[in-house]
């Protein structure tokens, strides 16, 4: 079966709303799972000058390591529901992946703006 799961991160302003992308989560039973996020954690300041970045990047990590080590159970539906407020995981959404590498780049091209 190719159907897997994909989620966004985001730091999203508390009070205004604003957000960016840092990254694409992409999940799937078989084939494994796949992280990239932005190394540009610094773009957080763009929507909350008075952001904690070493937390951003705390939380960035725990991220990683819940989707790396999963298995055939997704975590992605755990990780949106533990991550609600300024760093939030989108709520899954479910795909036909047949190569969970690919899907991870088209994905993080299409979602994230380019880094300078």
């Amino acid at each position: 079966m190719n159907l897997g799961e994909y989620s966004v991160v985001a730091y999203v302003h508390q009070l205004r709303g604003e957000r960016v992308n840092l990254g694409v989560l992409v999940w799937h039973a078989q084939r494994g799972s796949r992280v990239r996020l932005t190394k540009a954690v610094h773009r957080v300041r763009v929507v909350d000058e008075d952001a904690d970045l070493e937390r951003v990047r705390r939380e960035l990590r725990r991220i990683t390591e819940a989707v790396v080590g999963a298995g055939e159970n997704s975590p992605l539906g755990s990780l949106a529901s533990e991550y609600r407020h300024s760093l939030v995981v989108t709520e899954p959404m479910k795909a036909r992946i047949q190569d969970p590498g690919f899907t991870l780049e088209r994905l993080y091209t299409c979602l994230m703006a380019p880094e300078p």
